[in-house]
């Protein structure tokens, strides 16, 4: 299954992803569909709100929630969020240059540090913490 680079936010949270046949029509899902439990309750732990709305009402979308729906619908995750998965994401983030990284969504370094905190507490997990400010 490919995962189309692009993809809209609307009140509902969706993305769009291929189909692997030739001349089929994309299909959408849910973000939220696609979190299991324990996703939804690191991703409320560590940036505060599933779908977060701006003072106005607009729906903003959540780029950590977007990352790990889109990585469950491509297949490349498909246990828990572990330790691994997130340093791997503060990796692939710390590799953007600066120039592109404000164009770039991202997901803020803050979030991937609670996301690490709020596993650390949740249980003892193997491996290291990777510092997102050096």
């Amino acid at each position: 299954m490919l995962i189309s680079s692009s993809f809209s936010l609307s009140v509902t949270p969706t993305a769009t992803k291929s189909t692997n046949s030739v001349g089929s029509q994309p299909q959408s899902f849910v973000i939220a569909d696609e979190l299991t439990p324990a996703d939804k309750s690191l991703i409320v732990a560590s940036s505060g709100s599933l779908d977060p709305v701006s003072s106005t009402g607009e729906h903003l979308g959540n780029p950590f929630a977007t990352r790990i729906a889109l990585d469950r619908a491509g297949g490349s995750l498909t246990g828990e969020v572990d330790k691994s998965y997130i340093n791997t994401i503060i990796n692939q983030q710390k590799a953007i240059p600066s120039e592109a990284a404000g164009r770039d969504a991202i997901i803020p370094f803050s979030i991937l540090d609670k996301a690490l905190a709020y596993l650390d507490q949740k249980n003892a997990t193997s491996g290291t913490n990777i510092n997102t400010t050096a």
